[in-house]
């Protein structure tokens, strides 16, 4: 009896399951991958790490994850006098194909500085060894960016360019390898 009444029990149940399954949710499909994306990511490694800088009284502190699947992961934080500055939150994705950096800033209360939905987008412009340069393409900033690059094994530069339509200096960041 026990045996017998399992078996109903499992096959009612698979006959549910089955009928749930005509309405099938839709797949997402994951973003696309192409080969040399996938290379330029992987090439990005030397990012990897966490580097520091002193400016005056401020400790300005950059980390990256390595590259894994489709993407990097970074944050960066400046502490002025002994305090919580500003952050940001960094990611380097695969998007159609190509590299796409996304950078939003918060204050010091995870207030966004950017619009709720739109953080500051670059595309890839350019990438060789230890140097890559990310553009906007869209708006009042297109044509600012950022140039990051690695001069030597513990030498980290962030330089962000200004927009085509407000051209100005170019004001780079140079950062030591944190060790302890």
């Amino acid at each position: 009896m026990f045996r017998r009444s399992r078996i109903v029990t499992i096959c009612l149940a698979a006959a549910s399951l089955a009928a749930l399954a005509g309405d099938k949710p839709r797949k997402q499909k994951p973003p696309k991958a192409s080969a040399e994306a996938s290379h330029q990511l992987a090439s990005l490694s030397w990012m990897e790490g966490v580097w520091v800088r002193e400016q005056g009284k401020d400790l300005l502190e950059e980390s990256w994850f390595a590259p894994q699947g489709d993407s990097m992961v970074g944050m960066f934080r400046w502490i002025k006098d002994g305090k919580l500055w500003m952050v940001e939150m960094m990611t380097i994705t695969i998007d159609d194909g190509e590299l796409v950096f996304r950078l939003r800033h918060f204050d010091r209360k995870q207030t966004p500085w950017e619009e709720k939905n739109s953080p500051m987008t670059c595309k890839l412009k350019s990438i060789a060894d230890r140097k890559v340069a990310f553009e906007r393409v869209d708006g009042e900033k297109a044509g600012s960016g950022y140039v990051i690059s690695s001069p030597g094994p513990d030498a980290y530069e962030v330089s962000l360019l200004a927009p085509e339509n407000a051209p100005g200096k170019t004001q780079t960041f140079a950062f030591t390898r944190k060790t302890h």
